[in-house]
């Protein structure tokens, strides 16, 4: 609905303001975007597991031929309608020799950024994309409108408003609102995964989580009501040339309705068909779901986990090589095909994987510790040392916790004793945490069996000096 009244704002500024147009291109917004879905096997799959846990199998119930046949109707329904909505633009030339440029600008990139990034089989990737290019879209087009209106009528905002609206610098504060306010969320999110297991991150998650569904629901609550073309104060906010309806005078009563029914209704039905929810999933359904949707990696990584817990290694192995090979970013294929191969004997194969899963989380500790383990049990010795090391620098530096790089800068010099590079790091490891003396005399034990090592040996001066 935002995507259609974009749409009718650049198309009435453009003199595209019959009736018929609106209804056309309010279809043609529909249809395209739920083909764009229904194209989407990650988005598709969303879809589905959302009825499915509600307890209304409505998509794991259709054979796949079926929902590709609905997939071809929705793609032949939105192929019609793009030739009726040629045909309104080129009756608009014909009748008021005026092309609304803008809004077939604003269709084409808008739909051909869902296009394309819908069909990531990484939904959490399509989803990024489409939101990053939707928040450019939204936010933006709401500063316009704010501060077109505020030109027109400078006494009617609160301060507030006025700091954000009134004037041209105004974009700037507006849009670094914007960044703090999604900084926070990235911040929140990564402190959280780098203290994994405390609740209190996990509450802060939660509360993070919790503004965003609030923004998003207010976000399209306000839509509903504020892009309204055929009024008058709003026509000439956005410079539209017509006679609009005055605006409606502002009933409280009628509001509070409208926000009861745009957040009460969704809520009843979510609590009345949470009482159907049922929580087991059958290896079949998982089966079914993994044909509906192959391009879906989440749908082929569920199924491929039920398949190895059946002992279905066949299975198993091919599910999960196709989730990672759909998303090479999702580090769960990668460790379970490592794991398989381990049990299976496959050595190169294992390592192929477990250095698959440290390329999909490089801040992986356990990622690289497994990877370190695997190359020192093949005699690969100075590789093994290189990840080991690169283990250390993310506990020190990544994490902040020095004390835990100790074991693998240990390791470091367990396998190889006269590594310069481990000896310096552990050295200001132990440093840092206050244990000078047993830097120093660490440094000049390996300088008693390596007296070449310049590096160690400036360390342990410059130490020798601070003390």
């Amino acid at each position: 609905m935002q995507q259609h009244g974009f749409g009718r704002i650049y198309g009435a500024k453009d003199g595209d303001t019959a009736a018929k147009s609106a209804r056309v291109d309010l279809a043609c917004v529909l249809v395209w975007y739920a083909t764009v879905v229904f194209w989407s096997d990650s988005w598709s799959y969303g879809i589905s597991i959302s009825f499915r846990s509600a307890g209304l199998h409505f998509l794991t119930g259709l054979a796949p031929a079926t929902w590709m046949n609905i997939k071809l109707a929705l793609f032949i329904v939105s192929a019609m309608l793009l030739l009726l909505y040629l045909y309104q633009a080129i009756r608009l030339w014909q009748t008021k020799r005026k092309i609304a440029t803008r809004k077939h600008i604003l269709h084409a990139v808008a739909f051909g950024v869902l296009a394309v990034s819908y069909q990531d089989p990484n939904w959490y990737r399509a989803q990024s994309a489409q939101n990053l290019f939707h928040a450019l879209q939204y936010f933006f087009i709401v500063w316009a409108f704010s501060y077109l209106s505020i030109t027109k009528n400078p006494d009617q905002p609160g301060i507030f408003y006025r700091a954000l609206f009134k004037f041209r610098w105004g974009l700037l504060f507006y849009a670094v609102a914007i960044a703090i306010y999604g900084w926070g969320g990235w911040s929140l999110d990564a402190y959280s995964q780098r203290f994994p297991g405390h609740e209190s991150e996990d509450s802060i998650v939660q509360v993070l989580g919790s503004i965003g569904l609030v923004s998003l629901l207010l976000h399209f609550y306000v839509d509903s009501f504020i892009w309204k073309v055929r009024t008058r104060h709003v026509q000439q906010a956005l410079n539209i040339e017509g006679r609009g309806a005055p605006a409606e005078p502002s009933r409280h009563l009628r509001g509070a309705a409208h926000a009861i029914a745009y957040f009460g209704v969704p809520l009843l039905l979510v609590v009345i068909v949470g009482q159907w929810r049922d929580r087991t999933v059958s290896i079949e359904t998982l089966k079914h779901e993994s044909e509906l949707f192959p391009r879906s990696a989440q749908a082929r990584f569920l199924y491929g986990i039920h398949a190895l817990e059946k002992d279905n290694a066949k299975v198993a192995r091919q599910e999960l090589s196709a989730a990672l090979a759909l998303s090479p970013s999702k580090q769960g294929p990668a460790i379970l095909l490592s794991q398989l191969d381990a049990i299976e004997g496959r050595k190169e194969l294992e390592l192929i994987h477990i250095r698959a899963a440290v390329r999909a989380a490089p801040h992986s500790v356990n990622g690289r510790r497994t990877l370190a383990a695997a190359l020192t049990k093949r005699g690969q010795v100075d590789e093994s040392v290189d990840v080991l090391l690169e283990l250390a620098h993310l506990q020190q530096f990544h994490f902040r916790q020095p004390e835990k790089a100790i074991p693998a800068l240990q390791e470091v010099l367990r396998l190889a004793p006269a590594n310069s590079e481990g000896v310096c790091r552990l050295a200001r490891v132990r440093v840092q945490l206050g244990q000078r003396e047993l830097a120093l005399e660490r440094l000049q034990n390996h300088l008693r069996r390596n007296p070449t090592d310049a590096d160690a040996r400036k360390l342990a001066k410059q130490l020798a000096r601070n003390d």
